[in-house]
């Protein structure tokens, strides 16, 4: 039996017919990939190496409208007859209440991740989670080991944070990379 003319249970298979079936199996992978519904995705990060660490994001200040005995909001009657809320103020800006997550960060950084966000790795760690599992974006703080502090206003203090993210990277379908400094 030559090598380009193979048999097997009766029937006679070229390297032309072993292309076609490979390239409809492929085709077939890539059909089931993009047109099945997207499952939950659990990373395979034991449970022994994830800790429980607080994140907190930045909000912006809000407006703060007067209401009504009801609850309601009130508005005011402009000149061209169109309404508007009557606006007390503003909430101040800052870091949101913290939230607990299990996760693990790792101080094991490649070259090439490094210089993919523009960063140098001193002081820097990563993490990588489920993509759109939590709202993490540059700027959040994240405590993994420091007790969350407050400030005199009742405030977090982000400052007693021990990272803070610097980068966000979504890596391939299912999941996201952040990069971390260490707060100082």
């Amino acid at each position: 039996m030559t090598s380009t003319k193979l048999e097997q249970k009766g029937k006679r298979i070229t390297p032309q017919t072993v292309n076609l079936s490979s390239i409809l199996i492929g085709i077939n992978c890539l059909l089931a990939y993009f047109l099945l519904p997207e499952r939950e995705v659990t990373m395979r990060t034991p449970q022994r190496v994830k800790q429980t660490m607080y994140y907190s994001t930045w909000h912006e200040g809000q407006p703060i409208y007067a209401t009504d005995e009801a609850g309601n909001i009130v508005y005011d009657e402009m000149p061209d007859g169109s309404l508007i809320p009557r606006q007390l103020g503003e909430t101040p800006e800052g870091y949101d209440e913290p939230v607990e997550f299990q996760n693990s960060i790792t101080g094991d950084l490649a070259e090439a991740e490094l210089q993919a966000y523009g960063s140098e790795a001193k002081g820097m760690a990563k993490m990588t989670y489920p993509k759109g599992k939590y709202p993490f974006a540059v700027g959040v703080v994240i405590w993994k080991d420091s007790e969350v502090k407050r400030k005199e206003d009742g405030t977090v203090d982000e400052t007693s944070a021990d990272y803070r993210v610097v980068g966000v990277q979504t890596t391939g379908r299912h999941f996201s990379k952040a990069l971390l400094a260490e707060v100082v």
